[in-house]
């Protein structure tokens, strides 16, 4: 009787972590904080996602330029934000706020702490310029 109750005893207890187990993994899953990377990628850019660019870019607010394209990548501790506008080329050094950005600077440059920005900066013709800006938190 004794060796009954205790291989009852242990196929409950299995089924129980069992069950919790397979409860824990769905909510795992269906939590969007550990869900993958989420992309919000577009080229019409919404007022918001402009004022986004502009601070994560260390742009001046009433800077010249006109949005090309946004990508926003949510990380779990990562987050990336790929923003590409035109300018004018004699402006380029009104558009930065210099205090943080330095734009002869093409590599990888913290500009906030635990913040990252990479600029590349082509000319299209003589008087404009495009720049994709790719803003990282590590």
């Amino acid at each position: 009787m004794k060796r009954r109750s205790a291989v009852w005893l242990a196929v409950v207890l299995a089924v129980f972590v069992l069950i919790c187990g397979i409860g824990s993994l769905a909510v795992l899953l269906a939590n969007p904080f550990f869900s993958p990377d989420r992309l919000t990628e577009t080229t019409q850019l919404s007022p918001e996602q402009s004022a986004q660019c502009r601070y994560a870019l260390g742009l001046r607010p009433a800077a010249p330029v006109t949005f090309e394209y946004y990508a926003y990548r949510d990380g779990f501790l990562d987050d990336q934000l790929t923003c590409r506008f035109r300018a004018g080329q004699n402006e380029l050094v009104e558009l930065f706020d210099p205090a943080l950005v330095d734009v002869q600077y093409t590599d990888a440059q913290p500009i906030r702490p635990g913040e990252h920005l990479r600029l590349r900066i082509e000319p299209i013709d003589v008087d404009t310029i495009l720049v994709t800006g790719e803003w990282y938190t590590m």
